[in-house]
């Protein structure tokens, strides 16, 4: 599982070196969210996105109420591929919180980030605690935590990722 995963960074760094994905919606916009385009995954739980709306400015998200290892930390560099994997789609669908900051103390934008996957959407915040490259990290705003707690949960009784990797 550990090689399975070293391979995956590999073969994922290797592409971020690539110019940024140019890649336009390929469904309509769901209502309440902003479509983007992912310019950049920086690590586990940070993106730099590019707006469909307003292309030519980019901004850096940080997914709300997850948090993922840093770099130089344990099952750092595994996460932000499993990030990257995810994201590999190009646009993702940006949901504004509906308490709390819009930002972080950083000027981050602060969001639950979906993405269209085999024709749905899918919550890439959940999916990162699902998978284990994530853990929870409540801040102000309450919606999806139930569902994160869940999956972080499950994560956890079954040893995935950092829960595995970083005792």
């Amino acid at each position: 599982v550990i090689m399975f995963f070293v391979a995956l960074w590999l073969c994922l760094a290797a592409s971020c070196a690539t110019a940024p994905l140019d890649r336009t919606p390929t469904t309509p916009t769901p209502n309440g969210f902003d479509a983007a385009r992912v310019v950049k995954v920086l690590d586990a739980d940070t993106i730099t996105v590019e707006f469909v709306s307003d292309p030519g400015k980019f901004h850096r998200v940080r997914y709300l109420n997850v948090d993922g290892p840093e770099l130089g930390e344990c099952y750092g560099l595994t996460a932000a591929a499993v990030n990257r994997e995810l994201l590999q789609v190009g646009v993702v669908y940006l949901e504004t919180p509906d308490f709390g900051p819009l930002r972080d103390r950083y000027d981050r934008l602060l969001r639950h980030v979906w993405i269209q996957q085999a024709g749905h959407l899918a919550l890439v915040n959940f999916e990162l605690i699902s998978l284990g490259a994530a853990t929870v990290w409540f801040v102000d705003d309450p919606k999806h935590i139930d569902l994160y707690r869940q999956a972080e949960t499950t994560a956890r009784n079954h040893d995935r990722g950092l829960h595995r990797e970083c005792r």
